[in-house]
């Protein structure tokens, strides 16, 4: 049956919550010693001084007071059983209705046992009702507290409980959804990521598309999101994944629009634990986001330099030559002492790596190159063929035989040089990389995903393949 919306003015009575009682409880509901209880406690409870503490806006009605608006809710509560109002309104509303009452009612008071007995069967008429509608159930237990137990079990209010597999199943294609019954779970959230671990093979494909649909308005903040799924997530799959979605918005003037702000999606990515490296290369041409928020871009090119000075140092190598190179031309720019600041705390940084302190030295020595940073003295136009010569030779000497170093810097001058100083330069960039690898090399490095040192990589092989000029 359907309540219908209740007169709450009171008209001069004296015990108005007697007559919202009638009224609201469905038909089924309205036995004698009910009404005897209801009775009972607004004679002995409810004072006769009207405390009002605010508006009960559904029905646009005068304030009620504190307990007679906790008493009314728990009546509509009981309603929504009997199908009065949706079912979503429930499991939460109960709750804290039900908190509100039993600081005025003694838990032995027969109105409070009546309504926790009533509540627990809510709870557990509604949970069995919303499973499997994962929008609907995360409204259901919207306010609700979730506890996740050692033995897999999940503890809903009024004792209700259910195997918290079967509970993360109903959630397999809708990742934003899982995400959300995550964060509703209260204390140790070990035992619910174990579950999710478990059933990882179900749940990748969706929590996977969660990654794309990050921008999405109705998104949870990036590093959240990805922070919740780190052991089903490959990283080697979603950084990519991340980093294209913000290629698509470097050049725009509202890059996110709406969105977290860029810091939140660069110390997402900074928390990727499996770099590539085209993923620093192109982490290196979001320049924009660097105007965004420094300080987290130098961050994240940090954790990438670090993840990948074991694996492929070379590539750690050239995104710490351009993010000192970034650095050196935002402060040229901009002129302030906080960019200066961030310039010297990045250099303080590199030195903790091993190969740090040949890093900070080699890009000393290409401060001498005009690399488009706005009043530099570019010594390099001042040199005849033989400077430029002796310039090289020591520019040998500081990388060595350090193979990371040399392939690095070469890829650097491929990325970043001007064309007329590429021309000087074109030479060291081919004497930089491994003697019997050249070739192999250039090919690779011709896959990038930056354009212009591919197209420069590419036409190096091309002239070592065939002999042919550029």
């Amino acid at each position: 049956m359907r309540v219908q919306p209740l007169d709450l003015t009171t008209d001069g009575d004296p015990h108005p919550i007697k007559r919202l009682a009638r009224l609201a409880l469905p038909e089924p509901l309205r036995e004698a010693d009910v009404a005897e209880d209801f009775d009972r406690w607004i004679r002995d409870n409810v004072p006769s001084e009207r405390d009002r503490i605010g508006m009960f806006d559904r029905f646009g009605t005068p304030p009620l007071t504190q307990r007679e608006h906790a008493l009314f809710t728990l009546l509509s509560i009981l309603a929504i059983e009997h199908g009065a109002w949706p079912l979503e309104e429930g499991c939460g509303r109960a709750i804290r209705c039900l908190e509100e009452i039993q600081r005025h009612w003694a838990p032995s008071d027969p109105v409070s046992s009546y309504l926790r007995g009533k509540a627990a069967a809510f709870v557990a008429q509604g949970f069995r009702c919303a499973r499997g509608e994962p929008g609907r159930l995360l409204s259901f237990l919207n306010g609700a507290p979730l506890r996740v137990c050692g033995d897999g079990t999940a503890a809903l209010a009024f004792g209700v409980t259910a195997p918290v597999s079967d509970l993360i199943f109903d959630f397999r294609d809708d990742a934003f959804a899982l995400h959300s019954l995550r964060s509703m779970v209260e204390g140790d959230r070990t035992a619910f990521d174990a579950a999710v671990l478990a059933q990882a093979e179900i749940l990748a494909p969706a929590i996977e598309r969660g990654v794309a649909r990050l921008f999405e308005r109705c998104a949870p903040p990036p590093g959240d999101y990805l922070a919740a799924f780190r052991d089903v997530l490959s990283d080697e799959r979603w950084l990519p994944t991340l980093l294209g979605k913000l290629e698509g918005r470097a050049d725009l003037r509202d890059r996110v629009g709406g969105m977290p702000a860029a810091a939140e999606w660069l110390r997402a990515i900074a928390g990727a634990r499996a770099w590539k490296a085209n993923d620093i290369r192109r982490l290196v041409r979001l320049e924009p986001l660097f105007d965004d928020d420094p300080e987290a871009f130098i961050a994240a090119i940090v954790s990438g330099v670090r993840a990948l000075e074991g694996s492929e140092p070379a590539s750690a190598v050239f995104a710490a030559l351009s993010l000192l190179h970034l650095a050196r031309r935002r402060r040229a720019v901009r002129s302030e002492l906080a960019d200066a600041e961030r310039e010297e705390a990045f250099v303080l940084a590199l030195r903790d790596l091993p190969s740090g302190e040949m890093i900070v030295r080699l890009h000393a020595q290409l401060a001498d190159l005009p690399m488009d940073i706005p009043g530099a003295r570019a010594v390099w136009r001042h040199l005849g063929n033989a400077e430029k010569g002796l310039w090289q030779w020591r520019i040998r000497a500081v990388v060595g035989d350090d193979r990371a170093l040399r392939r690095g810097l070469a890829e650097f001058l491929l990325a970043w040089m001007s064309q007329d100083v590429y021309r000087d330069v074109e030479r060291l960039v081919v004497d930089l990389l491994p003697p019997a690898q050249e070739l192999d090399v250039l090919r690779t490095l011709a896959q990038s995903c930056d354009r212009l040192t591919s197209l420069r990589a590419g036409c190096l092989a091309r002239e070592m393949t065939f002999g042919l000029p550029d």
